[in-house]
Formats: C-alpha cells, sequence, structure tokens
C-alpha cells in the first residue's frame, strides 16, 4: 500500500505519509532466549529512511510450545546508535496455567511511534522468561507484519 492518508487531531490535519509494509513470508518458529536478542535482523528490521515521526507496527503470532510457566516480550533496538529505544516493551504472550497443558499461539499487535533525528535501522528484539519455550511463528496459518508508516 502506498499514498497518502490524512487523519485530524484535535487541533490539526496531519499527513500520513511514506507507508511502508513488510509482511514477514518465512517459515517456522523463532524461539526466544532468556535475555533480549534482535529477533531475525533479516526479517524483523525496519530502516527508516530519515528524520521524522514513524508509527512502527507489529502483527505477530505468538508461540508457546513447552511444559514452562512463562511470558515473552517484544522491544525495539535502535541498532545506528546500539541503544534500546526507551518504553518500547510490550508483552507479546503470558502464559499462567500449570506445566503440561501443550502449545499456545495467538496473534498480537504491537505499536510504537518512535521521532529520529536522522536515517535509523530498528530491529525487533525478544525475551523470554524461559528460554526456548516462547517467541514467535510465522507460516501459512499465519504471517507476520513489521514495518512503518511516517507520520510527519
Amino acid at each position: 500500500m502506498n499514498g497518502e492518508i490524512n487523519y485530524v487531531t484535535s487541533s490539526t490535519t496531519r499527513r500520513v505519509h511514506n507507508d511502508t509494509s513488510n509482511t514477514i513470508k518465512t517459515s517456522g518458529a523463532i524461539y526466544f532466549d532468556a535475555a533480549w536478542a534482535n529477533v531475525d535482523t533479516t526479517y524483523y528490521k525496519v530502516d527508516l529512511p530519515t528524520a521524522g515521526t514513524y508509527l512502527i507496527y507489529g502483527t505477530f503470532r505468538a508461540l508457546h510450545d513447552g511444559d514452562v510457566v512463562c511470558f515473552a516480550k517484544v522491544r525495539l533496538y535502535n541498532n545506528t546508535d546500539a541503544a534500546v529505544v526507551t518504553n518500547s516493551d510490550r508483552m507479546l504472550i503470558e502464559i499462567r496455567y500449570g506445566a503440561g497443558h501443550g502449545l499456545v499461539n495467538m496473534m498480537c499487535s504491537s505499536l510504537w511511534q518512535i521521532a529520529v533525528t536522522a536515517a535509523k535501522t530498528i530491529y525487533l528484539q525478544g525475551y523470554a522468561t524461559a528460554a526456548n519455550t516462547a517467541g514467535i511463528q510465522c507460516d501459512s496459518n499465519g504471517y507476520d507484519e513489521f514495518g512503518y508508516v511516517r507520520l510527519f
């Protein structure tokens, strides 16, 4: 989808432009570690082309495949500046039932609004409280999306 979208706030009309979508079409599960790490830097990244304010979005098929009570989170990492984007943590999935109850998959959406002063590469990072039991999955049963819209 390309083009221009107008939206109205209480005091002004703003133009949304440079709309970019990145539907991930890979197969398989990506399990998160018990420490924050970049998620598949080929697919789960956005290259913000210029200074501006952006809405970064993600729709993820969350995965839990283990006999462990745990949760998984995602956040943004500014690879250009080698720094985590402040206040970007988002819960992806939380499993609170007892052990032995099998697999849970669910879709989750996250939105982040960030302002940058120059072009930046932003990666999605993942974290799970129990390594290799939770993460994201992308296949013909549900593709993930990770992209951005430049607001102004």
